[in-house]
């Protein structure tokens, strides 16, 4: 009695160390499969890197630079200021959007001699116009690639909008 006992305690363990094995491959099957579905995944995800173009936001309104700046930085890599100092600052960004209204340089250029002048040296920016004055924008819409008026209801939306229509016609 006393072997059989012996004999089926040693039965009874090793079947319970063979199911943990078991157990444990098929864990690890389980966490391999998983992170090559994920592996595959991230490889087959389309190309979304909002940060392979520089954007510029120029705005003299406070809370338009703090709402962008919380709601486009998680998005994009994405400068947001009050004023430039020189036209010079804008050559190292791609898409530049500007208040046109009162966003002046440090040396009183408007923001439409800027634009004249980046278009005339580096054609390929795409510039956004924003304002809350539809005659402004009507002013420089021959410049600039889009106008946006800030105090249409649709303005966020028709923003986000032009910067992937940006980064669409940058691709190509």
């Amino acid at each position: 009695t006393i072997l059989v006992l012996l004999f089926t305690t040693i039965k009874i363990n090793a079947k319970k160390n063979i199911e943990k094995l078991e157990k444990s491959e098929i864990t690890e099957k389980l966490e391999r499969l998983q992170k090559q579905e994920e592996l595959e995944y991230f490889k087959s995800k389309p190309e979304s890197d909002y940060s392979r173009y520089s954007i510029i936001l120029i705005d003299d309104d406070h809370k338009i630079r703090t709402k962008y700046t919380s709601l486009f930085s998680r998005i994009y890599n994405i400068s947001i200021i009050n004023r430039i100092d020189s036209v010079l600052y804008l050559y190292g960004f791609d898409i530049i959007i500007f208040d046109v209204v009162n966003t002046v340089t440090f040396n009183k250029h408007s923001c439409l001699d800027i634009i004249k002048i980046l278009k005339e040296k580096q054609p390929y920016k795409y510039i956004i116009a924003i304002s809350t004055e539809y005659d402004k924008l009507k002013e420089c819409e021959s410049l600039v690639n889009a106008t946006i008026c800030k105090s249409d209801i649709s303005f966020e939306d028709r923003l986000k909008e032009e910067i992937d229509k940006a980064f669409t016609t940058l691709d190509n």
